[in-house]
């Protein structure tokens, strides 16, 4: 992506805000709706293989995939984007957090800096779709903090 060129596209932000709520809220249904029916996403962290999940079946796993944490918080940044008519690529950066619950109101946090780079498409609705998304986590962090309310 040429930097230089990017724009912000609020139709575009929007997917990567819902996809966060979606994983925080474990809800498979708005998870599915921001990506195209034959979507695919790519986890790649270091020290491990990259995960490759292909169409709605399996990318309704990503909720399964942070069920193990009592909550999670992704807090997403204003993404770059290049518009091309009906497709777009960007990148949006995500500061997620994991926590576990621990002893004594304490819990762990399991902190994962992420860049997504996405690849977009208007779909027959006429909204756009994320067609391809890979995410890059550069970098974690463990942390202790102290946990507060219940999950929602």
């Amino acid at each position: 992506m040429d930097i230089r060129s990017a724009v912000c596209v609020p139709e575009l932000e929007v997917l990567s805000r819902r996809y966060a709520s979606a994983i925080d809220h474990r809800d498979h249904e708005a998870l599915l709706s921001v990506f195209g029916s034959d979507a695919m996403m790519r986890i790649e962290q270091p020290g491990s293989e990259p995960v490759v999940l292909a169409g709605h079946d399996q990318l309704a796993t990503v909720v399964q995939m942070v069920a193990g944490w009592a909550r999670t918080a992704h807090l997403v940044s204003p993404g770059l984007y290049e518009l091309n008519g009906e497709r777009a690529g960007g990148e949006v950066h995500c500061t997620a957090h994991h926590f576990t619950t621990l002893a004594d109101g304490k819990g762990h946090d399991l902190v994962m800096h992420i860049r997504y780079q996405d690849q977009y498409r208007i779909g027959p609705d006429d909204h756009w779709r994320i067609i391809s998304r890979t995410v890059l986590i550069d970098a974690t962090e463990d942390r202790i903090v102290q946990m507060g309310g219940a999950a929602r």
